[in-house]
């Protein structure tokens, strides 16, 4: 039987309804895909992101955690997830609207959006919670780690398509390559501010 440190199901389900739905960079892409591309073209983007998180959690659950215990991991980590993030806003700000006579960009694709959940430390940071604070004995671990994973992974799907449908409403206002560029740029401001606050407080440990 399931049962979780918390005492309760509902109470990792809240949790990970306000990990997933609040603003983040997984989010930000999905907006940024949906007003660019729609929601077909972004299936793989969200695809990779639906399989990629739950990865990183079965990883954090077979002692990932250890890793971070060694020097300077932490911090190599931090770095690599920085320049990842920042090659993510370099795409979405380049990004070309469909319409337009340039058609240079592409959507994120699968491999890269699943790659971009490992060096995401909002995921790092929920998933060490979710071990930390709701994952409950030894005897049932693996069975709460693959039910938490399936949580995550039953809202992660739906707010995915929320995100992308809501981009595709913006692009209604997104006629000119004027408005597209300034969409463009600030989605990738976004994106970085999204996780700065993150890096930071590892950076300050």
């Amino acid at each position: 039987m399931i049962e979780f440190q918390s005492g309760s199901i509902l109470s990792l389900l809240v949790f990970a309804i306000v990990m997933i739905m609040t603003p983040g960079p997984n989010n930000v892409m999905f907006m940024n895909s949906g007003a660019i591309y729609g929601l077909r073209k972004t299936v793989p983007h969200i695809l990779g992101v639906s399989l990629g998180s739950p990865m990183v959690l079965f990883a954090v659950a077979t002692g990932g955690t250890i890793l971070f215990k060694i020097k300077y991991v932490e911090g190599i980590l931090g770095f690599i997830g920085s320049l990842y993030l920042l090659y993510l806003a370099y795409k979405v700000a380049t990004s070309q609207p469909p319409e337009g006579t340039v058609r240079s960009s592409k959507p994120i694709t699968f491999l890269e959006s699943a790659g971009f959940q490992w060096v995401n430390p909002k995921i790092w940071s929920q998933y060490i919670v979710v071990l930390g604070v709701y994952i409950g004995g030894v005897d049932n671990y693996l069975s709460e780690v693959l039910f938490a994973a399936l949580i995550f992974a039953a809202i992660g799907i739906p707010n995915a398509i929320i995100w992308t449908t809501f981009g595709m409403f913006l692009s209604k206002f997104l006629k000119n390559k004027r408005s597209f560029r300034i969409f463009s740029i600030t989605m990738a401001v976004i994106l970085v501010i999204s996780v700065l606050p993150l890096l930071i407080n590892k950076g300050l440990d």
